[in-house]
């Protein structure tokens, strides 16, 4: 029994384990998901009701168009960008990438409808609303004089985030199967916009939350507070630069109806100024 304890304890050498082919287990399908609150298209991620859907992108435009100290951060945001000079770099030093650089450019700068500085500044809105999507629209041209017949691009035709209504993704992939636009002005009517032909820019994306975070979203406590303040501080500055009235009243006139209805306007002004209001003698101010 000793020694078979003693034989236990006893340090010996590791066995040689000689190393045969290990088995790699690999899985091919997803089973959790992402864990952003998609329900029936509409996304639910942020914590205020307010800043959801078409409602939280009717704020952000509020915020960037009536609000100067917004729009100076925005501009000193897209500004620089704007500004920046746009071009096409060859992928490599072969004829054939200078020659699609230079189609690529042909397509973007010289062959769409809108110029190309629109189209940045629309897409640059993904800064204010968090995201922006395009809808692609293609044209056949035949016969050019330099690139022959080819598809190119008829339009990037901007869609604005305050008329995106749902997010339409599989279940399954989470991923983007179309948005539903509602059609603003007398029409008034849903659009399924496929998401083949959906181009879509967007700012720090989580997931599946296609919605991106607006730059301005951290900024509306403030500016909604801001607000308020300047609301109360006007109707304060309204009220006390308001002078009180004098009058003065004839001798005689003390049971007359002007002389009534003199008491209770001059009572009403002086209550809301949080004032006494005394009666005046006949021939006397008020």
């Amino acid at each position: 029994m000793v020694k078979n304890v003693l034989k236990f304890f006893q340090k010996k050498s590791p066995p040689e384990v000689k190393e045969g082919p290990k088995e790699i287990i690999v899985k091919y399908d997803d089973l959790g998901g992402t864990g952003v609150k998609n329900y029936g298209g509409y996304l639910e991620e942020d914590y205020l009701s307010k800043m959801k859907g078409t409602e939280r992108a009717d704020i952000f435009d509020q915020m960037r168009r009536g609000d100067s100290n917004v729009k100076m951060l925005l501009s000193a945001v897209k500004n620089p960008i704007k500004s920046a000079n746009w071009d096409v770099t060859p992928g490599d030093d072969s004829d054939q990438a200078f020659e699609d650089a230079e189609f690529i450019k042909h397509v973007l700068f010289d062959d769409m409808m809108k110029p190309f500085h629109q189209f940045l500044s629309e897409a640059l809105t993904i800064v204010e609303f968090g995201f922006s999507p395009f809808e692609i629209t293609h044209k056949a041209v035949v016969d050019h004089p330099k690139y022959k017949s080819y598809i190119g691009l008829k339009n990037l035709a901007w869609r604005s985030p305050r008329t995106i209504e749902r997010w339409n993704i599989d279940r399954s992939s989470e991923q983007l199967i179309s948005i539903t636009q509602i059609s603003e002005g007398d029409a008034g009517k849903f659009i399924d916009i496929p998401s083949q032909f959906i181009l879509l820019f967007n700012l720090e994306q989580e997931g599946a939350n296609f919605e991106g975070v607006s730059l301005l979203r951290a900024c509306y406590g403030n500016w909604l507070r801001k607000n308020n303040y300047l609301k109360l501080n006007a109707a304060g500055i309204e009220k006390f630069a308001i002078p009180t009235p004098i009058v003065e009243v004839p001798d005689n006139k003390e049971n007359s109806p002007e002389f009534t209805r003199l008491l209770m306007s001059s009572r009403n002004l002086l209550l809301t100024k949080k004032t006494s209001l005394q009666y005046p003698r006949a021939g006397h101010s008020l």
